[in-house]
């Protein structure tokens, strides 16, 4: 829902007068999920995309800033690549550490904050969220290998 609040600013005039100065300020509390929706929607249908994470011969298309501000792990990755020439903007990311079930699943989280996990990939799901330093998940899942 659109929020729209008049606020206003009093000003003191030198002949001691106040007068009424309308400010309008607008608040939408929906605007940060509609966008990440869209881009969500976006890196699915491959559009505007700028990383492919690249899970054996499984590519996960994102966008890097998404992650970035994700994961903590994920930043520094991003940071260290390089994309191989200027005419490129697409950065192709290997990931060995992790399998691509978690690694989708991490990224879907990422733009949603929604995870449904079935019981098969509670460990898996565990690992990647350790290692990609995504507390929110791993904390979530609550597997403690031993």
């Amino acid at each position: 829902m659109l929020a729209i609040v008049l606020v206003t600013l009093w000003e003191h005039m030198l002949e001691n007068r106040l007068i009424l100065s309308p400010l309008m300020a607008i608040k939408d509390n929906e605007w940060s999920t509609s966008i990440l929706e869209c881009m969500n929607t976006m890196r699915k249908q491959r559009a505007f995309h700028d990383v492919l994470l690249c899970v054996g011969k499984h590519e996960i298309p994102a966008h890097r800033a998404i992650l970035a501000c994700y994961s903590p792990y994920m930043a520094d990755q991003l940071q260290l690549s390089k994309i191989p020439n200027k005419e490129e903007t697409m950065l192709r990311k290997d990931l060995v550490e992790i399998d691509s079930g978690s690694a989708e699943m991490l990224v879907e989280f990422a733009y949603t904050g929604k995870l449904e996990i079935t019981g098969q990939h509670v460990s898996s799901l565990y690992h990647a969220s350790n290692l990609w330093q995504v507390q929110k998940v791993k904390q979530r899942v609550g597997f403690s290998p031993r």
